[in-house]
């Protein structure tokens, strides 16, 4: 090798190091940022945390972009104000158009009609403690798988995913799938039901239903789940998830051979 080769390969190997040195400091310096972001998020403005912490550029619009997008997948469409805070935080044009299909998206179920399978059950005003039994009551005969839920509940949506194959694996037995949501719109929850095909029997909870329940069951976060025995009554009110399935089909079984 001649001597201004190796010269050259020294300086493209310096150059290189170089290189790697300042995109490993940039992302460092990047990292701590997003850690701070990460570290603060439960704090109430996500949306001033974001501007104070993350300067303008590729990574804010990511982070922005995953933000808005949280709020779709509630699933709830973005208001005035926040697409006002979409255009304050992010430049990148492509990923602001994404975020305009996916808000459309959610916006177009309101169109919709519920799928087949799914029943909205009425409202039981004034039931008091007598509320939970008071939807029950047309099912006796039958063993009821209850889902405590809402559609911005991250795990609570990963469970729903699963309910198909819970419900494959228990098509013919006399099983009812009762979904009650609770702290949440209305709006939110119908397209949710639509966009998710949540089949079963639906009940939207008022706030005031919605504390009953949560203080008569100990219900002190969501996803929950129990299993209605057929007389109507709690048999469990700490029930396996859907992604748990052979043991809900266990429990499920047992429960009608005994009936």
């Amino acid at each position: 090798m001649k001597i201004d080769e190796i010269g050259h390969e020294r300086d493209t190997n310096q150059i290189r190091t170089m290189q790697n040195e300042y995109r490993d400091s940039v992302m460092k310096s990047y990292n701590d940022r997003i850690r701070m972001y990460l570290e603060q998020r439960t704090y109430k403005d996500e949306v001033a945390i974001i501007a104070d912490i993350l300067p303008p550029g590729i990574g804010r619009d990511i982070v922005s972009a995953r933000h808005f997008l949280a709020q779709i997948s509630r699933p709830d469409t973005l208001s005035k104000e926040q697409w006002k805070e979409v255009d304050q935080l992010m430049q990148n044009n492509e990923l602001k158009e994404y975020l305009r299909d996916a808000n459309e998206a959610i916006a177009d179920l309101d169109e919709e009609a519920m799928p087949d399978k799914v029943i909205v059950a009425p409202k039981l005003y004034n039931q008091g403690d007598s509320l939970f039994q008071a939807m029950m009551k047309p099912h006796l005969g039958k063993v009821v798988y209850v889902d405590f839920w809402a559609p911005w509940c991250g795990p609570c949506m990963s469970e729903i995913r699963h309910s198909g194959t819970l419900k494959k694996e228990l098509d013919g037995k006399k099983v009812l799938y009762y979904c009650i949501c609770i702290n949440c719109k209305k709006e939110s929850w119908e397209r949710a039901i639509k966009k998710y095909n949540i089949s079963g029997e639906h009940y939207l909870t008022d706030d005031r239903e919605s504390s009953l329940l949560s203080e008569r069951y100990q219900i002190t976060g969501i996803p929950r789940y129990m299993l209605i025995g057929p007389e109507g009554k709690v048999v469990n009110n700490d029930a396996p998830r859907p992604s748990q399935v052979g043991a809900v089909k266990a429990a499920v079984l047992s429960l009608l051979e005994v009936d």
